[in-house]
């Protein structure tokens, strides 16, 4: 099993958002559609094996985190505006009572929490990874049962970064890249990896 967590500091928690303006009123929503396209696709099928988790830090109502499971998705495509779309109807069709199970309002199996970062990593087993420009190479690191933390284009609040030490730094390369870019150069690592390359 491979996971990535975003942090998005600015993702809306309210499906109010204009899906023609992801990136705007969508609180850079656009980043996170692209984040799960960049994990959970391949060229004609999803990763079954993979899990992307947003924790979604924008108004109304931070904390709120989204997980999709590629061995669960359904009737999700591979676009911005599909997944923004359904963002929004999960967001939208939420209990109101939501918490910090992972709750499912919708067919796709999108599931909805109120859990914050902290909360995500206590849930998580297997080896924490901080990806940083100042990392080590990951490919001096053995990785098994990998979950890779990511910030958004504002990266992740110091004080919220000081809540998940003790996890070790990665870094993809020399050059600091968008976060679906790290997942796409994270993923493909793997799958060398996975079949001995």
């Amino acid at each position: 099993m491979r996971r990535f967590i975003l942090y998005s500091n600015t993702g809306s928690t309210s499906g109010d958002f204009n899906i023609n303006d992801l990136p705007g009123d969508g609180g850079r929503m656009d980043l996170v559609a692209r984040s799960v396209i960049s994990c959970l696709w391949v060229s004609g099928r999803l990763r079954e094996e993979t899990k992307f988790i947003v924790s979604l830090n924008g108004p109304p109502n931070p904390s709120t985190a989204l997980l999709f499971d590629g061995g669960a998705l359904k009737g999700v495509r591979p676009n911005e505006r599909s997944i923004g779309l359904w963002i929004k109807k999960v967001l939208n069709e939420r209990d109101s009572a939501v918490g910090l199970e992972w709750s499912n309002p919708t067919s796709s199996n999108i599931k909805i929490s109120k859990k914050n970062h902290v909360q995500i990593l206590d849930d998580i087993d297997g080896d924490l990874f901080l990806m940083s420009s100042s990392g080590k190479d990951i490919r001096e690191e053995e990785l098994k049962n990998p979950t890779f933390i990511l910030g958004d284009h504002l990266g992740i609040k110091k004080q919220d970064l000081e809540r998940i030490r003790g996890t070790r730094s990665l870094s993809v390369g020399p050059e600091t890249l968008f976060a679906s870019q790290t997942i796409t150069v994270l993923n493909n690592e793997l799958d060398r990896r996975k079949k001995g390359l």
